[in-house]
């Protein structure tokens, strides 16, 4: 497990290519530890890669799900909390699963209590061999995949909010 986040007065955001390869090299030394131990190499037969964003709500206007998320399109309800979760599979290209990628969303409050949205994006699967060359090639295409989704399924608005660009 690898974990890594932005901490509000940390200075830069660490990004996947960095940690990628601090997690790559991590994996190399527990095989390598393992291997001492007894001669053998890690199998490795699950992965998993998770973004988590909060989504400060900063207006009322900003309380509507549909601002941020094009998933939800509907009215504006008054209730105390609101969420969705999705699945979906990805397939080889024979057919047989590989892979799913899960969304949840859902509103909340930070550590200061003020209103939130979470929106969670995680590819969990099998690589396609059980070294960690393909489960680093899981972990990269994983995160394209995220990162491709979160594009797709946030707004315009969001966007615009947070400064992404080429969208």
């Amino acid at each position: 497990m690898h974990n890594w986040r932005k901490v509000e007065g940390s200075g830069s955001y660490p990004h996947f290519e960095a940690m990628a390869d601090d997690f790559n090299n991590e994996l190399s030394l527990l095989e390598k530890y393992a291997g001492q131990l007894e001669p053998q190499s890690l199998a490795i037969n699950q992965c998993e890669i998770s973004y988590i964003n909060k989504i400060a709500i900063e207006s009322e206007a900003e309380r509507d799900l549909a601002k941020w998320v094009t998933l939800w399109a509907g009215k504006q309800i008054e209730s105390e909390s609101i969420g969705f979760s999705l699945r979906h599979v990805f397939r080889r290209d024979n057919g047989s699963p590989y892979a799913r990628m899960f969304i949840d969303c859902g509103s909340g409050m930070d550590v200061k209590g003020r209103p939130t949205f979470g929106l969670t994006i995680s590819m969990r699967g099998a690589p396609l061999e059980t070294t960690i060359a393909s489960a680093m090639d899981f972990m990269i295409y994983g995160r394209s995949a995220i990162v491709k989704k979160f594009s797709e399924i946030t707004t315009p608005y969001a966007h615009e909010k947070w400064g992404i660009k080429n969208v």
